[in-house]
């Protein structure tokens, strides 16, 4: 991964979908992740089965993501549903055990919103 420099001489990755605003994140730290080598990456920090590769359940989580999206966006935009139910049941869907978005620790909670906010 081909590091340049700005005119500020701060490091700066050659990633063309991120742009380092701010010092949120640090760029040498932002690098090794993005090159697989920071600590917690491997395919059993994820709890990835043996034999199935981490980029491959990456792109299962997505697939499954993105339909999950889709059907949630057509369900908003029908007016004889409530938008909050829905809205919990994608998050709850995101959240279930066996997506890896999700928790492997039990069932989701969530706290009630105020319908009013101030």
């Amino acid at each position: 991964m081909k590091r340049t420099r700005n005119s500020k001489r701060q490091a700066a990755l050659n990633l063309p979908t991120i742009q380092l605003e701010g010092s949120l994140f640090l760029p040498d730290q932002l690098e090794k992740a993005a090159q697989g080598r920071a600590t917690d990456q491997t395919e059993v920090d994820y709890g990835v089965p043996k034999g199935v590769k981490l980029k491959d359940e990456y792109s299962r989580s997505f697939q499954i993501a993105k339909a999950q999206w889709q059907h949630f966006a057509a369900q908003m935009e029908r007016t004889d549903l409530d938008a909050y139910r829905l809205t919990v049941g994608f998050v709850s869907e995101l959240k279930r055990p066996g997506f890896r978005g999700g928790s492997n620790t039990g069932e989701w909670s969530h706290e009630e919103v105020p319908e009013v906010f101030p």
